[in-house]
């Protein structure tokens, strides 16, 4: 038997993943099995070999070594060998990846941001994969961005060699048709070369002469390397910029005029800020004076000083002031003597204390208000009125006596930055002081200034003695002492003259009777200030007595000395006003005197001394006269409230048919009247009427008070006449009610029925006749009824009269109208009666309608007539 064919081999070319068709080629042993064999290579580029064989051999699917593979060929001869060739198919976005290297090791940092300094060479490698991570070819390649040379690329590797001429943060990225890698770009930070010291700058930007203190201050650094080459907060990483930025620093130190110092660290800006992006290539520096005075710029790189150009100082001034930020210099204003000129200087500051720049206007706008807290004399002295003069010279040497203004004098200070203040008053006390300054508060409270008696002020007997006591006026200057308190004038004491302040005394008010009133009157001096020194032994008081206008003596004079004050008590019984004398006799045998006016009041009302009677000049009227516990007089008429009061404390009793009226004043002072009246019938009156009356419970003298009614006679004005109530309309023959009330002149209910109060009535008919109805007493005493019947239709006038005198609602008139018809009466014609009727001739008749009473009815439209005519011969009937 020959030999088996050696197995058939053949060769295909496939792309990676793809599919290989082949035919087996028949044979007797696979006979069966011939057709058409789908063979799927592995996606790895490269030359793979198959083993077709029945699969009743056995075969392992994967052969580890060439000798395997020749065992089974011997073994089987049928088996064919299938060599696929596999190509690496195109890069894949995905698998693909770009790699830099950096041509200095030593800038890749922990961020894994790829560093380079300028001019240095980077090496970019973009290995290129298909979607089965095999090598793939590079048919062409392109390169665009920063200065690169001339890409070299192999099987699945492309490298380029880019050089940056520009520092800054750089991406690197690559796509392959189109489509970027799947990885994300490399970052490139390219910075210039070292930081060179003596190549940086810093300078102040916007420079000016002044800044006002809280405004920024902006310092520029350029940061750059030996070559020129400069670090940009915006174009550097944040990173490399931060580096750049910890190695450099500004400061400054403010020294004001007065020593202090305030020293600085400015603030680096943000490179976002708005201000940073308009100097791109510089660090910026923000720094905030508050301290008004000299600004001096230092900076420093690597702790070491650097320069800044020009200007390196800067004058901060002050801001605008602010209000309640004023300062005192001097105690001016928290103490000073009487009739003494004191100064302080003032100021204002902004919101950091610095003093502010005083208003430009001239004169100063300073608004000063004094206004007394305490004062030493009674009463108060009302806010002093503010006089400026025009030097302090003048000031000195002004010599006043009007204790109601205060001289002030207002100046610029020499460097024109504060106000010195000079003012001389020649009150005592303490004073609140408001300052506006330019329409500033200077200060949120008012200052408290206290005013103390100086010697000079005092009464003085020779004028050597006031030579010695008065020391000079101070003249203002800033900073000026003001001594608290007066000297002590006690070793000139036996030589003061005394004096009393009688303020109190002329202030008084209406006192009331009986009252004790208390007034102190210090001791005071020239001005009227009170003292603040010891009273001398000879100003001791040894009597005191006040005097009326009849030279008698007030009741309980007493007296005392209290704080160097005379304290003086005393009472008057009798209401009313006087002239008071008042005599003050010291033990050194000098007499005081003054003359004032008391005006006495009368007490509260004294139920015991009110008084009630019958007026004498008004019928039906009691008085009552009020009092206090000294029989004054207590006048109510002008006082609303006393007397609501007093009403609700007065409670009187009539009997029942009679009413009171509410009590009203007179025009005599403290007398009230009220009148009583009859208001029902008089059947259940007293034949002895009394009238009680009670204040607080306590009976009023007088009381009960006999009471009687006066005989009046009736009063037209306060009657009512009027018709009872009527159908809407008045028919003939229908009966017309009317009634009449009234009072008496005295205020009484009159019974106007009686004969007594002579009223009449007359009714005037439309006829021309009248009727005189009767009164008769009603249901209700006081009110009368009347009646009369109609007859002829027309109007009707009902009058009522007193004794002659009409009522004011008389006369009272009404319309009546005719009653229904009655009966008819026929009319012929004149000519037709007396001569009679031609045959064939009209006959006209004429009907006149009546009521019962006669009354034409004026409207007949609404009566049927209906007739026959009969002929008078033989009785026939002519027509109808």
């Amino acid at each position: 038997m020959a030999p088996p064919d050696p197995p058939a081999v053949y060769t295909v070319r496939a792309s990676a993943g793809g599919a290989v068709s082949t035919k087996r080629a028949a044979s007797s042993a696979v006979a069966s099995a011939a057709g058409t064999v789908t063979l799927t290579p592995p996606a790895l580029a490269g030359a793979h070999t198959f083993l077709l064989a029945p699969l009743s051999l056995r075969v392992p699917p994967l052969l580890d070594s060439a000798a395997e593979l020749d065992a089974v060929l011997d073994a089987h001869p049928d088996a064919q060998l299938v060599v696929v060739h596999v190509d690496a198919s195109a890069p894949d976005p995905v698998e693909s990846e770009l790699v830099v290297h950096p041509a200095c090791s030593s800038l890749v940092g922990p961020d894994t941001i790829v560093r380079a300094h300028l001019d240095d060479v980077l090496l970019v490698e973009l290995v290129l994969r298909d979607a089965f991570r095999a090598p793939a070819p590079v048919a062409s390649a392109s390169a665009a961005g920063i200065v690169t040379l001339a890409p070299t690329h192999g099987e699945g590797m492309l490298l380029l060699r880019l050089v940056a001429d520009v520092s800054g943060d750089f991406e690197i990225f690559a796509t392959i048709g189109g489509v970027p890698l799947a990885t994300p770009p490399v970052v490139v930070s390219i910075v210039p070369g070292p930081l060179s010291p003596p190549h940086c700058a810093f300078w102040m930007l916007e420079a000016a002469d002044e800044v006002t203190a809280g405004s920024q201050v902006l310092v520029a650094a350029r940061a750059t390397d030996a070559a020129g080459n400069v670090f940009s907060p915006l174009a550097q990483h944040p990173r490399v910029a931060a580096e750049v930025l910890g190695r450099l620093e500004v400061s400054a130190t403010t020294t004001a005029r007065n020593g202090r110092s305030q020293s600085l660290v400015a603030v680096p800006l943000s490179p976002s800020s708005d201000f940073a992006k308009q100097h791109p290539q510089t660090f910026v520096f923000a720094l905030t004076p508050t301290l008004a005075g000299t600004l001096t710029l230092s900076a420093r790189i690597d702790k070491a000083q650097a320069a800044v150009e020009p200007p390196t100082t800067v004058s901060i001034v002050a801001d605008k002031a602010v209000p309640c930020s004023g300062s005192v210099v001097g105690d001016g204003l928290a103490a000073a003597v009487v009739n003494r000129v004191a100064s302080v200087e003032l100021a204002l500051h902004d919101r950091f204390g610095n003093v502010a720049p005083l208003p430009s206007d001239t004169p100063l706008p300073l608004a000063i208000t004094f206004s007394p807290l305490r004062s030493a004399t009674l009463p108060p002295l009302p806010p002093l009125a503010v006089r400026t003069v025009a030097s302090v010279d003048t000031l000195t040497a002004s010599r006043r006596t009007d204790r109601s203004s205060v001289e002030v004098c207002v100046e610029r200070s020499p460097n024109a930055s504060t106000v010195l203040l000079a003012y001389r008053c020649l009150a005592a006390g303490e004073f609140e002081v408001e300052l506006v300054l330019g329409g500033i508060p200077m200060f949120a409270t008012p200052l408290v200034v206290e005013l103390a008696v100086a010697p000079e002020s005092l009464r003085f007997r020779s004028a050597s003695l006031a030579a010695r006591a008065s020391p000079a006026p101070l003249s203002p200057k800033r900073g000026a002492s003001v001594p608290l308190l007066a000297a002590d004038p006690s070793p000139y004491a036996l030589d003061f003259e005394p004096a009393l302040s009688f303020a109190a005394l002329d202030n008084l008010g209406p006192q009331l009777a009986g009252a004790v009133v208390a007034v102190e009157l210090p001791f005071v001096d020239a001005f009227g200030n009170k003292l603040d020194a010891e009273l001398p032994a000879s100003w001791a008081v040894a009597q005191v007595a006040i005097l009326d206008d009849t030279m008698n003596r007030l009741d309980r004079v007493s007296f005392g000395l209290a704080d160097r004050c005379l304290l003086v008590k005393f009472a008057r019984a009798a209401a009313g006003s006087i002239k008071a004398h008042l005599e003050v006799v010291l033990s050194s045998g000098i007499v005081l005197r003054h003359t004032f006016a008391l005006r006495v009041v009368a007490g509260a009302l004294d139920p015991s001394h009110c008084v009630v009677a019958t007026a004498s000049s008004a019928p039906q009227t009691v008085v009552l006269s009020l009092g206090d516990a000294f029989g004054n007089a207590l006048a109510v008429e002008a006082d609303g409230e006393l007397r609501a009061s007093l009403m609700k404390r007065l409670h009187a009793t009539l009997p029942a048919p009679l009413r009171l009226s509410p009590w009203a004043p007179t025009s005599v002072p403290g007398v009230l009247a009220a009148s009583y009246r009859l208001a029902e019938s008089p059947a259940t009156l007293p034949d002895a009427p009394e009238l009680g009356l009670h204040i607080d419970g306590v009976p009023a003298v007088g009381s009960p008070l006999a009471i009687a009614l006066a005989a009046a006679s009736l009063d037209p004005a306060a009657s009512l006449f009027q018709l009872a109530p009527q159908p809407p309309e008045l028919v003939a023959g229908q009966t017309v009610s009317f009634e009449l009330s009234g009072l008496d002149t005295a205020g009484n209910v009159a019974d106007v029925a009686a004969p007594a109060y002579g009223v009449a009535i007359k009714v005037e008919c439309p006829d021309g006749s009248s009727l005189q109805p009767q009164l008769q007493a009603g249901a209700v005493y006081g009110r009368a009824e009347g009646h009369f019947t109609t007859a002829v239709a027309g109007r009707y006038a009902v009058h009522a009269s007193v004794e002659g005198v009409p009522l004011p609602d008389s006369p009272l008139v009404l319309d009546v109208v005719p009653a229904p018809v009655h009966r008819m009466i026929w009319a012929l014609p004149a000519d037709v009666a007396s001569g009679g009727l031609p045959a064939g001739d009209e006959l006209v008749v004429v009907a006149t309608f009546r009521d019962t009473f006669d009354n034409e009815l004026p409207d007949a439209s609404s009566v049927s007539v209906a007739g026959t005519l009969i002929a008078m011969e033989d009785g026939s009937e002519v027509g109808g």
